[in-house]
């Protein structure tokens, strides 16, 4: 009965650990994925106040065409990114 409790504890405990470790891994790597993510928000809205300071000091016709293309190609190469590193899913993990 000692042996059956003794191999018990250590699967549990090896299966605790086990679990332990995939989840940490999971939590870095989360966080990492959430601060690229964040970064590119930033990123986005940056975009967005350039854009409406720019359109305000236009001054010759066309120019504001110009500042849209660039706005859109700055919100287009972070949407991307974001397609690229989505958020993981501990499910996919077999945690």
């Amino acid at each position: 009965m000692a042996v059956i409790t003794v191999l018990q504890g250590s699967y549990y405990t090896y299966e605790t650990k086990k679990t332990s470790n995939c989840q940490a891994k999971f939590n870095s790597d989360f966080a990492l994925v959430v601060a690229k993510r964040a970064q590119w928000a930033n990123e986005d809205k940056a975009a967005e106040i350039k854009l409406f300071k720019d359109f305000l000091s236009v001054t010759k016709p066309g120019q504001g065409g110009k500042l849209l293309t660039d706005y859109l190609a700055a919100t287009d190469r972070t949407d991307k990114l974001r397609a690229a590193n989505p958020l993981p899913i501990l499910e996919d993990r077999n945690c």
